[in-house]
């Protein structure tokens, strides 16, 4: 059955609307600094807050695909930004001198480059890199441009904040031996007298957020406990105070100080949305700013103004702004491109059972211009990470689909964050297991809605959604009517040996999550979709970047390959695209094309 159009389908070219990302706080607090493709390509901007006026700073010098967030110099006259080539996450760093729109090159070689932080005095760039191996920490002197490596780690280390006298770093040390481990380390600026300042649990992560004002603290974050939390570290004492209860379903991620010290911004967490919090340490209140339901992203805290991305399942990313005391105002409006954004379905937050009685949370949405009795197709989207989630934000491409008629279900299935410690680690050595069987029970939920054709259900997804959606598709071959893989990975054991090779701290990630390569080779096998790609009968259009680091382009292939073997027919049993791009892409033409294949491949095949 091919589906028709609809009248009321949005447009494509939605995708061609600029994107504001990667906004940067100024160090004053009176500049914003961010990306935005207007006029086909991306520029770095900078929005002066007080007069509201935006200009770009490049022109034609900046990232086409940005995937690094933009640091602002202390002096304020310059920012540090990344740049790679097609999506590989191999970044140079360059100086933008805003004056002069002129970028420098700070870095040379094909390594990533993460720019972390830089001293008071913009001498000094703490920089995380794989420059000498593994992901380790390094100190780039902007002077000179000569390099310094502070930690020598047999596993990735993350961090890197300087002090605010620039005499000390803190940064998260992991372990081989003990992957899902990290604690809060401080050093000298040299890298010597390193020591440990924090660790709760032999099996939780912590990290350093923000430097107290007067550099005697630590605002840290900590998986520990029920919920993520935020902390105040005394590096006198090492006491922590944690800030909300430690039962508490509420996530509470820290993000800085204000000027003062006396209090502490986080962002709350809480069924799939989030706002920022102001935290008053003298009288131990919490104070959610003002906004509408939806998730805030960016969260920046600099001289006593916040700046964030905001957005709901009805409205773009849009800048706020809030001053000290001062409710929050929209600094910079998204644009909708002559579409009325009361066309876009509100989420519906549903729950439903799976396997094992488990209630999975989900975002449901529904096209509303359905006639009475028709049934309709339906798809399963199924997110990244694993440890992520779909938040109740805007989504595009969710928000195209269910224009043009189809039902749209997207849950939050085990392993997923935003629901507390318990539910992110449920799948832990279980990938493609109980998250497997969410997916499914997903499918048996949609197939209960009366204006849902139960015989038309297809499941998509992108990075660990492809992972998932390559494995149901294989190992519950008759649930779905057809599937669509989009830069996801079908076999763990060589995705293994290509990260260890190309991006080590992804492998250790791996590790921390389905155990050690030999000893859990089993698991690890039948876990993995290329053994089982004989018992595809879902049609499948699989999409992949040539250049993607994380799960690389053999992920697609070699499934391929295995489908071909079993008597598979390439334009009937399956489609692949491969594009020269990498695991992400922001590029709107890119992104407009893979949406047209997706849209095309549903339209006739579901």
């Amino acid at each position: 059955m091919t589906t028709a159009p609809r009248p009321s389908a949005l447009p494509a070219t939605l995708f061609r609307l600029p994107v504001l990302t990667f906004p940067a706080l100024s160090h004053d607090g009176r500049r914003v600094a961010y990306y935005a493709n207007v006029q086909e390509r991306f520029e770095i901007f900078v929005l002066d807050l007080p007069s509201g006026r935006s200009r770009a700073v490049t022109h034609g010098n900046a990232p086409q695909s940005p995937s690094t967030a933009l640091l602002w110099t202390h002096a304020g006259d310059s920012l540090i930004y990344g740049d790679d080539r097609r999506g590989n996450e191999r970044h140079t760093l360059y100086r933008l001198r805003l004056e002069e729109g002129r970028s420098e090159p700070l870095t040379q070689g094909d390594f990533r480059h993460q720019a972390v932080s830089l001293t008071s005095d913009d001498r000094f760039l703490s920089v995380l890199s794989n420059r000498a191996g593994g992901t380790q920490l390094f100190r780039l002197d902007l002077h000179d441009l000569s390099w310094q490596q502070l930690t020598h780690d047999d596993a990735p280390v993350s961090g890197g904040l300087w002090s605010p006298d620039g005499r000390r770093l803190a940064f998260a040390r992991s372990s081989r031996q003990q992957p899902r481990r990290s604690d809060v380390w401080i050093m000298n600026a040299d890298g010597s007298g390193a020591r440990a300042v924090l660790s709760v649990r032999a099996d939780s992560a912590e990290h350093p957020v923000a430097w107290h004002p007067q550099g005697n603290g630590l605002l840290v974050n900590s998986n520990a406990f029920a919920a993520p939390r935020a902390g105040l570290l005394d590096l006198d004492t090492l006491e922590v105070h944690w800030l909300g209860d430690d039962q508490s379903a509420l996530e509470e991620n820290g993000v800085g100080f204000s000027p003062d010290g006396l209090r502490v911004l986080t962002v709350r967490s809480f069924e799939a949305a989030s706002v920022p919090v102001w935290w008053d340490r003298s009288r131990g209140s919490a104070a959610p700013l003002d906004l509408p339901t939806g998730v805030v992203s960016d969260v920046q805290v600099r001289s006593g103004q916040v700046s964030f991305l905001h957005s709901s399942s009805t409205s773009r990313p849009t800048l706020w702004t809030a001053e000290a005391h001062k409710a929050p105002r929209v600094a910079l409006e998204p644009e909708y491109g002559g579409v009325d954004p009361s066309r876009f379905v509100p989420e519906q937050v549903v729950r439903y059972r799976s396997f094992d009685g488990q209630e999975v949370p989900a975002l449901l949405y529904v096209p509303r211009d359905r006639q009475p009795h028709e049934r309709l197709p339906a798809i399963v989207r199924v997110h990244g990470g694993p440890t992520a989630h779909f938040p109740r934000a805007f989504h595009l491409e969710t928000q195209l689909l269910v224009s043009r008629g189809y039902v749209v279900l997207m849950p939050n299935v085990r392993g997923s964050t935003g629901y507390g410690r318990a539910w992110r680690e449920a799948n832990l050595k279980d990938w493609g297991g109980g998250d497997l069987e969410d997916v499914v029970a997903g499918a048996e939920y949609l197939k209960s809605l009366p204006f849902v054709d139960p015989e038309r259900l297809g499941v998509y997804g992108r990075s660990y959604g492809g992972y998932l959606s390559y494995l149901v598709s294989v190992k519950r071959p008759e649930v779905f009517k057809v599937a669509v893989p989009v830069v996801g990975m079908s076999d763990l054991e060589q995705l293994q040996r290509d990260n260890e090779r190309l991006a080590p701290s992804l492998a250790h990630y791996f590790r921390s999550m389905m155990g050690h390569p030999e000893q859990d080779a089993e698991l690890w096998r039948d876990r993995s979709a290329v053994h089982f790609a004989h018992r595809l009968k879902a049609r499948m259009l699989i999409l992949h970047g040539r250049n993607d680091p994380r799960c690389p382009e053999n992920q697609a292939t070699a499934f391929v390959e295995r489908l071909r073997a079993a008597g598979k027919v390439e334009g009937e049993d399956f489609e692949l695209h491969l594009f020269d791009q990498g695991h992400a892409t922001l590029e709107e033409g890119a992104q407009l094309h893979a949406f047209g294949l997706v849209e095309d491949f549903l339209a006739r095949r579901l």
